[in-house]
């Protein structure tokens, strides 16, 4: 099930998911596989709001998620890597009405006002454009309602949460995304704008500025710490990695942490490094379900080696 449709049968039922990413096509099992996120610092990522799982084991037992701390913690955040997940229990909330508003801004003048819209609105974003140096601001923020019009000229307007939430993202492309520190996300966010307006690379694509609330997950990018995340992009027809490698040495130098469904170039002894106790920990799970790695691809099995 895509979570687009699973948003539309909680809305039938009358609930919502507090919080969703800017797309809505994703799998349900692959949200939490990935640790997928919207923006706001009072909100987590969506795997946090799991409550349960069932799990078919490489050796065919059926099991819940809930039957332990530890399987439950796994199961959050799991990378594909523990069985085959045949339903998933969310918290959930009531349907509710959202506010979006955009503008274009200043970049200079935006970078003043970011910790304020952050911390003024309950969804805050923008998109950085290379090409003329502007930025694309997005606040969404709870409303009674009812519902206004919407149309592609639209600045303004109010709908149900899981109609506004998500975003058309047409355009295929490369990615790569990092979690930073809160308190350093403005500080790297410009050492990244340098960098690409250094023109050393060439990118035409926009950066993404978003934000997420501290969780306690093994292995999640916000584990533990108040959070901004910084993606950056390229077209899936040019090259990245170059550009890729050297925004990765800025983001690691702010103690960065990478989104498990985009890119990345680090090894198994990086993450444990950056997870310590909960790298073992989520390891240890694995082994204990699959103990032949069947459920792991060259990249996981590579991970799962030094263990």
């Amino acid at each position: 099930m895509k979570l687009k449709e699973a948003a539309k049968r909680l809305w039938d039922k009358g609930y919502a998911f507090s919080n969703q990413g800017d797309v809505d096509v994703q799998s349900i099992a692959g949200l939490i596989g990935t640790g997928v996120h919207g923006t706001g610092i009072t909100h987590p990522s969506i795997s946090t709001h799991v409550q349960d799982a069932t799990i078919i084991t490489s050796t065919s037992d059926i099991i819940k998620a809930s039957e332990s701390n530890d399987l439950l913690e796994a199961t959050r955040l799991n990378l594909g890597a523990i069985g085959l997940i045949t339903d998933i229990t969310f918290s959930v909330v009531p349907i509710f009405f959202l506010h979006e508003q955009t503008w274009k801004q200043n970049t200079d003048s935006l970078i003043e006002e970011v910790d304020a819209l952050a911390k003024e609105n309950d969804h805050f974003e923008f998109f950085w454009n290379p090409l003329n140096d502007t930025t694309y601001v997005k606040t969404l923020n709870p409303h009674n309602g009812p519902a206004t019009s919407r149309n592609n000229s639209t600045k303004s307007y109010v709908d149900y949460s899981h109609q506004v939430f998500p975003s058309d993202r047409n355009d295929k492309h490369t990615e790569m995304e990092y979690s930073i520190p809160y308190q350093d996300g403005v500080a790297c966010f410009k050492e990244i704008r340098n960098l690409i307006l250094s023109r050393k690379h060439e990118v035409f694509w926009p950066v993404e500025y978003r934000t997420v609330a501290a969780d306690s997950g093994w292995i999640s990018p916000s584990k533990n710490r108040l959070t901004v995340t910084i993606s950056i992009h390229q077209g899936f027809d040019q090259p990245h990695e170059p550009f890729f490698r050297e925004a990765e040495g800025i983001f690691r130098t702010y103690d960065g942490r990478p989104h498990w469904g985009k890119c990345n170039y680090l090894t198994h002894s990086d993450f444990a490094s950056m997870y310590e106790e909960g790298w073992t920990a989520f390891w240890k799970v694995q082994r204990d379900l699959d103990p032949e790695g069947l459920f792991l691809n060259t990249y996981l099995q590579s991970l799962r080696n030094s263990e």
